[in-house]
């Protein structure tokens, strides 16, 4: 049967390749986390953390977006209507769109904060990954398939060069 599934490989992949390369996956992944020591709850808080100022600044870019069309509406209704009794609230807008501005600016700042935390936390995580990692996890999924760690294509064009290597 398995010999007969390697000339059928697609067929191989659905009835047995693809949940031992996903449970493979999930189990390298769930090794990694736990060698790295990362603490899953504290993430968690900082991520919740960095979610809050991320709504928070959207909260008020929207603020900002209403305050910005209130100036427009006061400036065309400066040239329709009567302009006098309008341009002190002009300058209130203006003011309140300047604090605005500073303020998402400094809601920024700390969101930038809170994602460098977030990242900090998991830099021993990612610190962990190689670029061997699909091959080894192939390999614990198809034990049957054994791949060449030291055949590269630059090999294939090496050999088909030199030694005129006919591939099939």
């Amino acid at each position: 049967m398995a010999q007969e599934l390697l000339y059928r490989p697609h067929e191989l992949y659905e009835k047995q390749l693809q949940k031992q390369f996903h449970d493979g996956a999930v189990a390298f992944f769930n090794d990694l986390a736990k060698k790295s020591n990362v603490n899953e709850a504290i993430n968690a808080s900082h991520v919740k953390a960095y979610n809050a100022k991320l709504q928070e600044i959207e909260n008020q870019a929207k603020r900002l977006k209403k305050l910005k069309v209130a100036k427009v509406f006061i400036i065309i209704s400066f040239f329709l209507i009567i302009g006098l009794l309008l341009i002190p609230l002009l300058i209130s807008v203006n003011k309140k769109i300047k604090s605005q501005n500073e303020f998402i600016a400094k809601l920024k700042e700390e969101a930038k904060k809170a994602l460098d935390t977030c990242y900090s936390d998991l830099a021993v995580l990612n610190a962990s990954y190689d670029w061997n990692m699909p091959i080894d996890i192939m390999e614990k999924a198809t034990p049957i398939i054994d791949l060449d760690h030291v055949f590269t294509p630059s090999r294939l064009c090496y050999l088909k060069e030199k030694f005129g290597l006919v591939e099939g």
